[in-house]
C-alpha cells in the first residue's frame, strides 16, 4: 500500500516542490504512523538531514518527536499549520509545518502530505497548497481504483464487450 501511495504522490510532490524550490521548503509524504516515505527538498535540507528528522524512514509520530504538523494532521484528520514554538522539537522551532491528511476512497487516512520550511517562507497559502496536493493524490488514487475496477470487470466477463468513445472508436474491448 505504501508503494502505491508513493507512486501516485511523488509526481505531485515534485510539482509542488518545483513551485516553491527557491524558498527553503521540504515537501514530504508520510504513512499513517508518520514515517517519511518520500520527499523533495533543496540543498539546505540535504545538508541538515543527518542532524534532523528530515530523512526517509524517520517517524514523525507525536509520541516519537513531539507535536508537529504531520502528527496533528493525522490525529485530527484535517489540514493543520504549526509555527515556531508550537513544535515540540527545538530543532523545528524556527520553522513552519503545513500538513494535510490523505484519504482512500472510503475516507480512511492512508498518509499525510507535509511542507516544512523556515517561518519567513510560509503563510496561509502554504497550507492551501498542501491541502490541494493531498486532494490531488486522493483523486489520482480514486481514478486508478476506477480503472482497476473496469479492467477487472472486463477480464471476468465471458461475453464480448466493446466500449466506444465519442467518435465511435473502440476505447476498450474485452479479451474474449
Amino acid at each position: 500500500a505504501c508503494q502505491e501511495l508513493i507512486h501516485f504522490a511523488k509526481p505531485i510532490i515534485d510539482k509542488i516542490y518545483s513551485l516553491v524550490s527557491d524558498t527553503q521548503n521540504l515537501i514530504s509524504l508520510h504513512d499513517t504512523q508518520g514515517h517519511m516515505l518520500a520527499y523533495a527538498c533543496d540543498e539546505y535540507y540535504n545538508r541538515v538531514q543527518n542532524i534532523t528528522s528530515f530523512k526517509l524512514g524517520v517517524c514523525w509520530e507525536e509520541a516519537t518527536i513531539g507535536t508537529n504538523g504531520v502528527s496533528l494532521s493525522i490525529i485530527l484528520d484535517q489540514p493543520v499549520q504549526l509555527y515556531g514554538a508550537e513544535h515540540f522539537c527545538v530543532l523545528q522551532q524556527d520553522g513552519t509545518c503545513s500538513a494535510a491528511p490523505i484519504h482512500d476512497e472510503k475516507g480512511k487516512i492512508i498518509g499525510c502530505l507535509n511542507m516544512s520550511g523556515k517561518n519567513k517562507t510560509s503563510n496561509l497559502h502554504t497550507l492551501g497548497l498542501v491541502a490541494a496536493g493531498a486532494y490531488s493524490i486522493e483523486s489520482q488514487l480514486a481514478l486508478y481504483r476506477s480503472y482497476e475496477l473496469i479492467d477487472n470487470t472486463f477480464s471476468t466477463i465471458y461475453e464480448g464487450l466493446i466500449v466506444l468513445d465519442r467518435d465511435l472508436c473502440v476505447a476498450k474491448a474485452s479479451r474474449r
